[in-house]
């Protein structure tokens, strides 16, 4: 399991740092996953990368965002090597200028190296390391009531070992140890901020064993257990007193005065068995369970899983699913800025109920039905008050709800169809509910529910060498909560002016719908050993002024603050996105 796996943090993560090139093989569970994946109650993301190498080959690709360099090396029939090293470089042409303040351009770059050696055909092992940094600075002393700044460095290191052992033929064992490093340090000072030279720093250490058995036994069965035994050692310290936006009113001005400085140490357990029995050529039934426990929470969490699929035709199937899964406190990412010191002893509880149909039909293609309903027994707040809703604007913001339970339910279907040699066109197509609920009994939409989704997906290949490939989205705007911002003061820019939130109803109010179309184009020319590759993405097309939010613009006049204007925040408008990639 791999902590934090993305960049740019402080602005919502929206990259992550596996290079998809080194990738062999993507798996996303969304829901009814079986006992041997580890403690998350929504969703997996399982990646698999490329293993031993038959050939050499090295790329190099750049683009209007970073630059990439990999590298695949088989060195002799034991040992094979690959290096993936990525960096942005839009910080290296200088700052852009917000208002009277500047930006600089996030820096950020990843390296992840991995060494395979196969030591006879029953031994094979695995060493990888994982490096990311990411660096962002932002400074604007002319803001609206004092001066805003804020640096942010982050690092991620990451090591293990895998053996893959054949005990013999009936037997297959896998065993990882790992050591993470987890680090960010930062400094800030927002309009909100009473206190300067304020502090966020976080280091969380982890040291991991798992063990995984698959065993083919006796009479149509297979047999798969295991157990992940987790040593981490955390250190926090934030320091800011700040005026609360949520509590202040006209008449009361409430004001927070944060101090976290904690250092704790812990692990967390877990095991499973699973056997999947072949009752026929056409029924399966998979029956599990997975223990687990913290030593930060008060009760062992045991959690049975089972599924059962049958192949009604040679190309129709179907399959059903339901399990429970627990979700604890995440102890390397604690929500200091709230005040939070420990992991949350409360562990979060779903339970899920799955149903899914399959029909291939005209041999290249495929339609998939499925229907979910997801109990949260238990929800803990997803309300974040982060570095990235509060810089540089008032963003309309979500105050804290406090949800004890909530459910997820929708029906989704998955259209695919390949036609003449390798052209592919998809639909995919999600009604959805999403609802959470508090102490009170209030039950509202949940973040980023979307009652409708759409994708659709075409790849066309012409000749020679030329790939087409369009992606459009649809999707329900997203749930918001209104606001209204009242000032308390003067009016006096960078004189005594409280600002605070007056607010409507959570998330009683939706964003437009969102729509877009993006379109790529690859040209490849193939010279003997070596290739060139040039593409040109466009994003949003026909240029569709999507809102990724709203937030509220100071209106400022003979240096007097006389108001607040609510402004769209879009997402990109139309962008042309160039690169090129060569290979050898």
């Amino acid at each position: 399991e791999l902590y934090e796996p993305y960049h740019l943090y402080e602005q919502d993560a929206p990259i992550s740092l596996i290079n998809s090139q080194i990738v062999k093989n993507v798996k996303l569970l969304t829901g009814g996953f079986s006992a041997k994946y580890t403690d998350r109650m929504s969703g997996i993301f399982n990646l698999d990368t490329i293993n031993e190498n038959n050939e050499h080959m090295a790329n190099f690709s750049l683009d209007v965002f970073f630059a990439s360099f990999l590298l695949s090396n088989r060195i002799n029939e034991k040992f094979s090597h690959f290096l993936s090293v990525r960096r942005s470089f839009l910080d290296l042409f200088g700052v852009n200028l917000d208002r009277q303040g500047e930006y600089k351009w996030p820096m950020y770059y990843d390296i992840w190296s991995k060494l395979n050696y196969r030591a006879n055909h029953k031994h094979r092992f695995s060493f990888n390391f994982l490096f990311s940094n990411d660096e962002e600075v932002y400074d604007d002393p002319q803001a609206l009531i004092r001066p805003e700044y804020f640096t942010s460095l982050r690092r991620n290191y990451y090591g293990w070992i895998n053996w893959h052992w054949l005990m013999n033929r009936n037997l297959y064992v896998t065993t990882t140890v790992g050591f993470q490093d987890l680090k960010k340090e930062s400094d800030f000072e927002f309009d909100f901020s009473l206190s300067e030279n304020n502090i966020d720093n976080r280091h969380t250490n982890l040291l991991s064993l798992t063990q995984n058995y698959y065993w083919t036994s006796f009479n149509r069965h297979s047999l798969e257990f295991g157990f992940e035994l987790k040593k981490f050692f955390s250190d926090y310290f934030f320091s800011e007193v700040r005026t609360n936006r949520y509590k202040t009113t006209q008449d009361n001005i409430v004001v927070d005065s944060i101090l976290v400085n904690s250092k704790f140490d812990g692990y967390t357990l877990g095991g499973f068995v699973q056997d999947t029995w072949e009752l026929s050529k056409r029924l399966k039934f998979l029956m599990g369970v997975r223990i687990s426990g913290q030593n930060y929470t008060d009760n062992i969490q045991i959690a049975p899983r089972s599924s059962i699929s049958y192949n009604i035709r040679d190309n129709l199937s179907f399959k059903l699913a339901y399990g429970w899964y627990y979700q604890p406190d995440n102890f390397q990412k604690l929500r200091s800025y709230e005040g939070q010191g420990r992991p949350n002893k409360t562990v979060s509880k779903s339970i899920h109920y799955l149903g899914e149909l399959n029909y291939h039909f005209l041999k290249k293609s495929t339609i998939k039905w499925g229907v979910y309903y997801k109990d949260y027994k238990r929800l803990q707040e997803d309300f974040e008050f982060d570095f990235f809703n509060r810089y540089d604007r008032e963003n309309i913001l979500d105050e804290p709800f406090n949800p004890i339970s909530g459910y997820s339910t929708g029906f989704e279907t998955f259209i695919r169809h390949q036609y003449a040699r390798s052209n592919l066109f998809s639909v995919a197509y999600t009604y959805s509910f999403n609802r959470i609920k508090n102490e009170a009994g209030r039950v509202v939409p949940r973040d980023f529910d979307r009652t409708h989704t759409i994708a659709v997906n075409n790849i066309f290949n012409f000749k020679p060498n030329i790939t087409l490939s369009a992606l459009w989205r649809f999707h329900t705007g997203d749930p918001y909560t209104s606001s209204e911002i009242r000032t308390i003061g003067d009016g006096t820019v960078g004189g005594n002016t409280i600002n605070y939130y007056e607010f409507g109803e959570k998330n009683s109010q939706r964003l437009p719908v969102y729509h877009s179309l993006d379109i790529r184009v690859e040209k490849n020319w193939q010279f003997k050993k070596t290739s060139l590759q040039l593409f040109v993405n466009i994003i949003n097309v026909y240029n569709r002024r999507n809102v990724k939010s709203f937030y509220w613009a100071a209106d400022t006049r003979d240096n007097q603050l006389v108001g607040f204007n609510l402004v769209d925040f879009p997402f990109f408008k139309r962008f042309l996105w160039l690169g090129v990639g060569v290979s050898f």
